[in-house]
Order: structure tokens, then C-alpha cells, then sequence
């Protein structure tokens, strides 16, 4: 952490400190890492290219008295505005009565709204004067219904200000200024109250960098750990057996599926864990690669499983990988989210009881298949892991 944590929320309202740990937000420090999801932008509208419902913003002043008409269901406000480039619009305001008492002729207004064919204007916010570069870029963020954004964002400012000093760097300066990246503290001012799309891209630029720098240092922390690690059962595996299945298959493997399983089974006979991860585009035979690789893990004894991101995508494995590998007597199984309660405890008992060796999954609840030896009471530990995704996939083996 870059922070104190006795750093806690600036704002003495119970309420709204409520509202904000609902959001997992419990210090200052949470509060200004939770990042807009989209932001309003009220930059102003090249006049010249405008067309028809597109959304504008125009600085201009008001030329005709403000006119409001009543009816039982709406209440419409209409008058004439004319742009700096001195263009006339019409423009209507729907169920804002109220500010016709603030719309002074000749006074400059800045409207935003929809335009329309005709010069028409239907107008949704109207604020006096012009917007300062500083309020064009309005950040939205993810919050519960009883917190007004608008507080929010005086709170997050509040806070970037006052708590600034104590924001320290996550990059070397040497990095830094090798690609060009901001200080912490600025990326989060640029993020949370961009000047421009240019400010904005160099804030997200930066945070994108310390995230993507932080995951490796993790990744790697934890695979020179994982290196210290020593297989208990380190099973040896039939390799003739393995030929057996690539000779059956009513085509060839390609150089790269040949390269990738060599190199899978020969990790999986070292004593240290192994972690890979296989690349390729859609169609170049992964699925296969990780088929074998389970039934390579097969022939140590021990059980597997391949996880796929989407429930279609699980049962498509799970057929292509069942017609694989049951002609060498391997009963594979396939658990989703869709199926019944009675079904999941069915199959976790049929796992435990080892009558299903490797399995696939969709990505519901990827963890949950936590299968206790009634007798022992000890998780059943799984040979291989095998992550699936369109284009890639990743494999643990232990």
C-alpha cells in the first residue's frame, strides 16, 4: 500500500460513509483508486458538421423571452438562441419549468442537447456562462442510488487534494521517463478530472503501465515460489500409450500440436510444478494439445480438469474431448451452471468416488468443485489444470 492506513474517509456524514462501504470503498485511499466507468463530455460542437440527433453543446445567449406551455402531462419551454457563430435555434426544454425565472435575455447560456432538422434543438442541461475546461470531462462512476454523483465527485476531489502528498510512485523514475509516464498522483487527477481526451489517455496510460508492472511482479514472485515447490507423487507416465492415441487419430498432428504435447508431458515428469501457457488462433488445434496433456495426466492416475470461459463452449470441449479419449477407456465428465442442485452433488460424488477422471466445466463458480474423501477429509487434489480461452490456454500441473 501507498498509504496510511489511518487515512479514512474526509467526510463526516455517517450516511454517506455508509453508502460508500457498500461499495467496498473504506479509506481515502479506495476511494480515489475506484476509477469512472465513462465520463459525460460537454466539449463544444463544430456547428459546421453538425446532423440531424446528434448531440451538441453550443455557447451562445438567448433572444427571445423564454414561453412555457402547460399541458396535463408535460410542460414545455421554448425559446430563440443564437450560437457565437451567430446561428438561430429553436429550442424547446421539457419538465424544466423552473428555469424560466433564471433564462435573462441576452445573458450567455450554454445549451446542451439533441439536434434536430429545421435548426431545432431539444435541449436536456442548460448552464450559465461557459463551461471551464476544467468541468468538460465529467466523470461517472458505479454507485448506489443514495449517493449523488455530484457529492461523490467533491469528495474524490477533496480528497486528491488534501491527501495528494502522501500518493507515492509504483514506477522507477527511470521507467518513467523511459516511456513517458506520469506521476501516480497526476494519473489519478488526470483520470478522475481530465482536461481533454489527451489528459485522460495519458492518466489511463499510466495506471494501465503500474497494473500490467505490478502483475508481473506478482507472476513472478509466484512462479520462483512455485519453483521451490517438489512434487510428493511425482507418477511416471506411459509415453507408448500416448503415441497409441496420436496414431489413432484419423489425421496428423502439425509440428507445432506435436512440439506443444512433447514439451507438456515432459514437464509434467519433473519434479517441479509446471505452468504454460499455449498460444494460438481459433482452429489451430489447441483443444487437442489439451486433450492430450489430460490424458497424459490420466496415465499418472490422477484426475483433471479443463475449464472453459462459457457454458456452450464447456459442453463443446466436452464432446470433442469424450469422442478423444473414451476409446481408451477414460470416462470424462461435464459439470455447468445449468444443471440441477441434484445433478452438481451427483457428480461430485461420482468424482470423489474417482469413477470420473478428467472433467470440464464452464466458468460458473470456477472454484467450487472442492471434493472432501469422506474418510479422510482431505481435498481430492487435481494432477492438472487446464484454463481454456478462445485464443490461448493455460495449464497447471502438479
Amino acid at each position: 500500500m501507498c498509504y496510511n492506513d489511518s487515512m479514512k474517509l474526509l467526510t463526516s456524514s455517517k450516511n454517506l460513509i455508509e453508502e460508500i462501504n457498500s461499495l467496498n470503498i473504506y479509506s481515502s485511499e479506495q476511494l480515489i483508486e475506484y476509477l469512472p466507468y465513462r465520463y459525460d463530455v460537454f466539449n463544444y460542437t463544430n456547428e459546421f458538421t453538425m446532423k440531424d440527433k446528434d448531440k451538441v453543446v453550443l455557447l451562445g445567449r438567448i433572444v427571445s423571452n423564454p414561453k412555457n406551455v402547460h399541458t396535463p402531462n408535460i410542460d414545455i419551454l421554448t425559446f430563440h438562441f443564437i450560437s457565437t457563430n451567430n446561428k438561430l435555434y429553436n429550442v424547446k426544454v421539457f419538465n424544466q419549468p423552473y428555469l424560466r425565472t433564471i433564462l435573462n435575455l441576452n445573458d450567455n447560456f450554454t445549451i446542451v442537447g439533441n439536434f434536430k432538422e429545421k435548426n431545432e434543438i431539444v435541449v436536456t442541461k442548460i448552464k450559465k456562462g461557459e463551461i471551464p475546461l476544467e468541468e468538460r470531462y465529467v466523470p461517472v462512476y458505479h454507485l448506489t442510488n443514495e449517493i449523488q454523483s455530484s457529492t461523490y465527485r467533491k469528495l474524490v476531489k477533496r480528497t486528491l487534494d488534501e491527501m495528494g502528498m502522501y500518493v507515492k510512485d509504483r514506477v522507477p523514475s527511470y521507467l518513467k521517463i523511459k516511456y513517458q509516464l506520469l506521476n501516480h498522483i497526476d494519473a489519478l487527477n488526470s483520470t478522475h478530472f481530465p482536461k481533454s481526451e489527451k489528459d485522460l489517455q495519458k492518466g489511463l496510460r499510466t495506471l494501465k503501465f503500474e497494473e500490467c508492472l505490478e502483475y508481473c511482479f506478482k507472476n513472478r514472485i509466484i512462479r520462483d515460489r512455485n519453483k521451490q515447490l517438489v512434487k510428493v507423487d511425482n507418477a511416471e507416465i506411459d509415453t507408448s500409450k500416448i503415441n497409441e492415441l496420436v496414431k489413432s487419430l484419423p489425421y496428423k498432428l502439425t509440428m507445432d500440436q506435436t512440439k506443444a504435447i512433447r514439451e507438456i508431458v515432459l514437464d509434467m515428469k519433473k519434479k517441479s510444478l509446471m505452468y504454460r501457457l499455449l498460444q494460438g488462433d481459433v482452429g489451430t488445434g489447441k483443444t487437442l494439445v489439451a486433450g492430450m496433456a489430460l490424458y497424459a495426466n490420466y496415465l499418472r492416475s490422477k484426475q483433471g480438469v479443463l475449464m472453459a470461459p462459457t457454458e456452450s463452449l464447456a459442453i463443446q470441449h466436452y464432446e470433442n474431448i469424450k469422442e478423444l479419449l473414451e476409446p481408451f477407456n477414460v470416462k470424462v465428465g461435464l459439470i455447468i451452471g445449468s444443471i440441477s442442485e441434484k445433478e452438481k452433488r451427483a457428480f461430485k460424488e461420482r468424482l470423489a468416488n474417482q469413477e470420473i477422471e478428467p472433467f470440464i466445466k464452464d466458468s460458473e463458480n470456477i472454484f467450487d468443485i472442492k471434493i472432501q474423501d469422506k474418510s479422510n477429509f482431505k481435498t481430492i487434489l487435481y494432477g492438472i489444470s487446464i484454463f481454456l480461452a478462445y485464443d490461448s490456454f493455460f495449464v497447471h500441473s502438479s
